[in-house]
């Protein structure tokens, strides 16, 4: 249940991301169409900027007040008790990663659905899984370990996005 609620609240602050990276997605598309390649690169900058302090702003209240936040998604204190601390690493790294929300659409939405898939599998399939297996049924360090391995995960996927939207760009 807690990971479930974490997950839903990540998605509450991912929302406005996503719909940053399909903006600039149109707007990079057409500034690439038009043969403005450092256009497209300053869509995507002005994008990822705008959702990273736009992610901080909406993550304030997750490490400040996480119990609360809980309480207001779930009506449970028990769970709001049990997801206070991962609350706070999401609501601390949501910036970081509110990168790969814009990204995604970005490449995909510029023709490089391929390139976007190739990096969240890798991220996902080479490094998180191996690493969640490891965390939990291996050395059994429990839900705070594998969350956080998991925004460790996201803020990885956002870098390599990153560097391959960089690539990608002055590609054409």
């Amino acid at each position: 249940a807690v990971f479930t609620v974490l997950i839903r609240i990540s998605m509450f602050v991912a929302y406005p991301s996503q719909a940053l990276g399909m903006a600039a997605a149109t707007l990079a598309g057409h500034a690439i169409g038009a043969g403005a390649l450092e256009a497209a690169s300053d869509w995507a900058r002005t994008a990822v900027k705008i959702a990273m302090l736009l992610s901080a702003l909406l993550g304030i209240p997750f490490w400040i007040f996480p119990q609360e936040v809980l309480i207001a998604f779930t009506g449970n204190q028990h769970l709001a008790s049990a997801a206070a601390v991962p609350l706070r690493l999401l609501g601390l790294s949501t910036a970081l990663f509110s990168a790969a929300f814009v990204l995604v659409p970005l490449i995909i939405g510029t023709g490089g659905a391929e390139r976007a898939r190739r990096v969240n599998g890798m991220v996902q399939l080479v490094i998180l899984l191996p690493l969640v297996v490891v965390l939990g049924p291996v050395l059994k360090l429990g839900f705070l370990a594998i969350w956080s391995a998991q925004i460790g995960a996201r803020i990885l996927a956002a870098w390599l996005l990153w560097r391959t939207w960089r690539t990608w760009s002055k590609s054409g």
